[in-house]
């Protein structure tokens, strides 16, 4: 990204459907509704339930209003981190400010965004990823590249047929079309920052 360059408006739209997917999700778990409760209620499909949770897809006004009334709750309240601030050269994530990415589908993983930008021919998304011990998920892939650096502990990271160890301080670069999994096989929990260079605006963990 050249410096000075504005960052899209798209970023902050990525944070708006974080914002609104995370507190969907937030007060569907608290209400102890399924996906597919929560859809019923609501009239509308579990695909549908399922992309708005996992920020794919921004709810019309109306089918935000069925989902509010579905979950007991307001539309100020689903909507609360929604902002419109205007375009800025720049994207700042303040200490503790980044939201949580739930992932159902593994263990002991757990994902923070921290900021997202479009970048013209791709997508910059970064996270932090705590992993704990004895961790598992089954190997993924991603439509671009994928930096890591280990910040805290050590894991095996997995990439196709290759097994790598990374401490502290390690930094790997690698395609995210090959399959891949870190794995925190310790008794410590580890902690890595990651970065994601992705040829779409599809996002890094949907």
């Amino acid at each position: 990204m050249t410096v000075g360059k504005p960052v899209s408006a798209d970023s902050a739209q990525r944070s708006n459907l974080r914002a609104i997917g995370s507190a969907i999700r937030r007060t569907r778990t608290e209400r102890g509704l399924t996906v597919e409760q929560l859809a019923a209620a609501a009239g509308l499909s579990k695909g549908m339930i399922s992309k708005i949770e996992n920020f794919r897809s921004i709810p019309s006004l109306p089918v935000l209003d069925r989902i509010a009334g579905a979950l007991r709750t307001t539309l100020a309240a689903l909507t609360e981190g929604v902002t419109a601030e205007p375009t800025r050269p720049y994207v700042l994530t303040r200490a503790g400010a980044g939201v949580h990415v739930p992932r159902e589908d593994a263990i002991g993983f757990s994902y923070r965004a921290l900021n997202s930008a479009n970048l013209g021919g791709g997508w910059l998304e970064t996270y932090i990823l705590d992993l704990e011990p004895q961790s598992q998920r089954a190997q993924v892939t991603t439509d671009g590249h994928q930096c890591i650096h280990m910040l805290a502990g050590r894991i095996d990271f997995v990439l196709g047929e290759d097994r790598v160890a990374l401490a502290a301080g390690d930094t790997l670069l690698f395609d995210g079309r090959i399959p891949h999994v870190p794995i925190n096989t310790g008794t410590a929990p580890a902690r890595l920052l990651v970065l994601y260079l992705l040829d779409n605006d599809r996002g890094a963990l949907e």
